[in-house]
């Protein structure tokens, strides 16, 4: 499935791209780099680039969109967030609008604008299939609102309110917030956010210390959003290779230090690690 490829690989281009940055600030001079860390960041750039054009030749609308999104998130978290770096957020997240919208002009292959273009292209659940089959979910929430319908009874439980695709089984939302939701309740949609805001805020912190660490926690912010925002209009994480890599991201998080004392910087990006 497009979608769920592009989904993996947007969750990991931004590995690729800090591990680079990672290695030229490690053994970084003003004007200089040593040899080898600067070919190990090519290699790792080249890398970076064919992930990007898978994502841009698997034809997925959102996945490209997540992936532009995810840059511009990683680029924002990294300038800061400290009274100084606030003073030059605004001009420099201006610049980095620009540079997404760039993207998102140039980037794109003819056959991916053409999916762009026609929105309801020969798919079992099309764009307007989606809608409606978050529309036709609403009640089906409304009829389980606080412990759901139950994990993996969507399918069967969505027909009594099924509307959308009448030759078709529907056996997921194409959102994964909205299934959650169904499936789980309010009270296990609520619990499963709260654990997902907090894994998201601890790489946010961790993102803003100071130390070599900090690209890697980088990183975990930019894979985070880029499945965060892909998730609204997909099941990304009822496939089970995308959720397995979500885990691990938030495991690295979860090896983080949580507080914002001076002391707990991250300081390592080894290979052990990732």
């Amino acid at each position: 499935n497009r979608n769920h490829f592009a989904g993996l690989l947007a969750m990991a281009l931004p590995f690729a791209v800090l591990a680079a940055v990672a290695m030229l600030r490690r053994n970084r001079k003003r004007f200089e780099s040593p040899a080898g860390p600067a070919a190990a960041a090519c290699a790792l750039l080249v890398v970076a680039a064919v992930i990007l054009l898978g994502i841009l030749h698997s034809l997925s609308r959102m996945g490209f969109i997540s992936t532009l999104c995810s840059l511009f998130v990683t680029g924002a978290a990294a300038l800061g967030m400290g009274h100084a770096a606030r003073k030059k957020w605004l001009p420099l997240a201006g610049l980095l609008g620009v540079v997404v919208v760039l993207g998102f002009v140039f980037l794109p292959t003819d056959q991916l604008i053409a999916r762009f273009a026609d929105l309801a292209a020969g798919e079992e659940i099309s764009a307007e299939g989606r809608a409606q089959a978050w529309r036709d979910t609403g009640p089906l929430i409304g009829a389980y609102p606080v412990f759901g319908c139950g994990r993996g009874a969507y399918e069967n439980a969505f027909l009594r309110y099924k509307t959308v695709a009448p030759l078709y089984a529907v056996e997921f939302a194409h959102n994964d917030y909205l299934q959650l939701l169904a499936e789980f309740g309010g009270l296990g949609f609520a619990l499963v956010m709260l654990l997902v805001f907090r894994t998201l805020m601890r790489a946010v912190r961790a993102a803003d210390q100071m130390g070599s660490g900090r690209w890697l926690a980088l990183a975990t912010v930019g894979s985070l959003a880029a499945i965060l925002l892909h998730s609204l209009v997909d099941f990304n994480l009822y496939i089970p290779a995308n959720a397995a890599v979500l885990a691990w991201i938030a495991g690295i998080v979860e090896s983080f230090p949580g507080g914002r004392r001076p002391e707990d910087r991250i300081e390592i990006w080894t290979p052990n690690v990732v």
